[in-house]
Parts: structure tokens; C-alpha cells; sequence
């Protein structure tokens, strides 16, 4: 945890399962957490007393409902192909928390939030 920079943005698709269903969000945030850490990702981090890693999660999921298709930015500061950041995240998310696909993103784009229209 430097100063230093974000360089890449990437976007993952993930799904989160029955064994996840009563898994609140504030929790399923420190799950990705731990999960960055223990994958090695070079997660950039905000600045200030409390440094926290970059990442922002699209909508929070009600609890007792699960989701096949949600979304996930992370800012990193190294650059890392999409299919690399899903090897190293695979072995290390907990049971049924699939990572389905990643893809960078401009680091400028609007926040998820932002982005999102609708959900069924």
C-alpha cells in the first residue's frame, strides 16, 4: 500500500450462489476484500488515515437473493490481462462466488452505479 497510482481498471462479471444467498453486502464486500489479497492483485488503495482498496461493487443484492450476472470494477496499479486476474481469483473466492468474466475499462468511465439502468 504506496502512493502509488491506478493504471488499469478492470471490470468483472460474477455470480453469487445459493451458499451465498443470506451473505449481506457489506460482508460480500470484505469477501472480495480477502479475496484481492490472497489472489496477489496489485489493488490500489484511497488515500487517508484509513486506506481502503479500490473497488466498487454495481448494485447491493437483498439479502436471500442471489445473482447470476452482477458487476465489479477494480483499480489496480500494475497492469494484468483479464484472464490472469480470473486464474489467480478462482482458487481463492469462497464457495459459490464464480468469477465469470473480466475486461479492462477506461479508468475514467462513470462509476457502476452510474452506469446501471435496470435489473431483473
Amino acid at each position: 500500500m504506496g502512493d502509488e497510482s491506478p493504471v488499469q481498471r478492470l471490470r468483472f462479471t460474477y455470480a453469487k450462489g445459493e451458499a451465498l444467498r443470506y451473505v449481506s453486502h457489506l460482508d460480500l464486500a470484505r469477501a472480495w476484500e480477502r479475496a484481492f489479497r490472497r489472489a496477489g492483485l496489485p489493488v490500489a488503495y484511497s488515500q487517508g488515515f484509513n486506506p481502503r482498496p479500490r473497488f466498487q461493487l454495481a448494485a447491493a443484492l437483498p439479502v436471500g437473493v442471489t445473482g447470476s450476472s452482477e458487476m465489479l470494477d477494480v483499480w489496480l496499479t500494475e497492469p494484468l490481462p483479464g484472464k490472469e486476474a480470473l486464474a489467480r481469483l478462482g482458487p481463492v473466492l469462497p464457495q459459490d462466488l464464480k468469477v465469470v468474466h473480466a475486461e479492462e475499462v477506461d479508468l475514467r468511465a462513470p462509476a457502476l452505479q452510474a452506469q446501471m439502468r435496470a435489473a431483473e
